[in-house]
């Protein structure tokens, strides 16, 4: 069994996969199904209008872990949430902008608007990403933009 099939019928409830899970990552017994449990709460609470709820329901779409990785549906709440100004999502709305193989509506030009706008917001945003840090400033991002733009092309 795939490790995305066990995460799939962790999902849909099925205890043993959620043990098996739990027992490869080192976490106590009923982790995954209290994860699986606030990932079901974000999806209510961004389809009621809550904006955090919408970055975090947009991340875990984009993540695909427990849920199919879908980067239309991930761009539509994070848009949603970095239009209401967080900038986790905005981070996450540019790097799901750059994949030209996995999102039909690629489009680097966005990437740098979202990207930049959420590096425009303070130091503190400076390529900060759940906690790990992936471009050391924004002239680092725009660079990879770029190369992968050129290369593109």
């Amino acid at each position: 069994m795939s490790e995305k099939e066990l995460y799939r019928l962790a999902f849909q409830g099925n205890r043993d996969a959620q043990r098996a899970i739990e027992e490869a990552m080192g976490l106590p017994e009923g982790a995954v199904a209290g994860r699986i449990a606030s990932i079901k709460e974000m999806e209510q609470k961004a389809k009621g209008g809550d904006t955090f709820a919408m970055a975090q329901y947009g991340r875990e779409l984009f993540a695909g872990m427990f849920l199919d990785q879908d980067f239309k549906e991930a761009a539509f709440w994070l848009k949603k949430a970095a239009d209401d100004g967080w900038r986790v999502a905005m981070f996450y709305l540019g790097e799901i902008y750059t994949k030209k193989e996995e999102f039909e509506g690629w489009d680097y030009y966005k990437a740098l608007y979202y990207m930049g706008k959420a590096l425009a917001e303070g130091p503190d945003a400076d390529g900060f990403i759940g906690g790990v840090i992936r471009y050391e400033s924004a002239k680092d991002f725009y660079e990879h933009i770029e190369k992968r733009r050129d290369r593109d092309r």
